[in-house]
């Protein structure tokens, strides 16, 4: 999956969007890739009048869009490689993590947009998936289960129910079959003419019999 790609004009596709440990760097990753991330086409238009908050928790770890690196989060779970597919701009860069969840394990993409997330290679999206059938290895290590439960906005996760995403939420920007898409398009202060910097935040879920089975999130900022 690549990153999530907000422009200023539309939503062209949302999503095409962690002891010591040896890190590998993309550019010396071995032939075999960890499965990459999924990606939804779901365009809509942003909400600017309701900001999302959104993130992610591990254990008492949080992790920043935009602010915590790949790097970091790999030092911190001493496991886990880099990988990388696509190139240029449209380039992505992930850790691929096994999830121990209630109904059998998860998998968790976190990630980093080769342009987006610069040169430090800064987280700017994660992606849950539940119903994974492969067992954890190399390439999607078993998450620390002292870095679970994992949350991304007001505690929102895999298996979480339709009435807590819509409590916490309020009505989606878009619903599209089983998707429910929140998006919002705001303002920060910077150095960014005429009134500052744009900032994009996404959130879009699948929801199947009433709780969530796949979860997207993510922000960006620019000029």
């Amino acid at each position: 999956m690549g990153r999530i790609y907000v422009s200023k004009v539309a939503i062209a596709s949302l999503l095409v969007g962690l002891g010591l440990f040896n890190i590998v760097l993309p550019a010396y990753a071995e032939s075999v890739h960890a499965p990459p991330p999924p990606t939804p086409n779901l365009p809509g238009k942003p909400d600017r009048r309701k900001d999302l908050d959104i993130g992610l928790q591990m254990g008492e770890f949080r992790l920043h869009f935009e602010r915590t690196t790949l790097a970091h989060v790999q030092r911190l779970l001493g496991s886990g490689r880099i990988d990388t597919q696509g190139e240029a701009g449209e380039a992505i860069l992930w850790l691929c993590y096994t999830v121990q969840g209630e109904k059998g394990d998860e998998r968790l993409w976190i990630i980093s947009g080769s342009e987006m997330g610069g040169s430090d290679h800064s987280v700017t999206s994660i992606v849950g998936e539940s119903n994974v059938r492969d067992t954890p290895g190399e390439l999607c290590p078993m998450l620390p289960t002292a870095m679970s439960p994992i949350a991304s906005g007001n505690g929102i996760w895999i298996g979480s129910s339709l009435q807590t995403v819509l409590k916490a939420f309020g009505s989606p920007t878009r619903k599209d079959g089983a998707w429910y898409v929140y998006l919002y398009e705001g303002k920060v202060p910077g150095r960014c003419q005429p009134s500052g910097f744009d900032r994009d935040k996404w959130l879009a879920m699948r929801v199947i019999e009433g709780r969530i089975v796949e979860i997207h999130a993510g922000q960006t900022t620019t000029c």
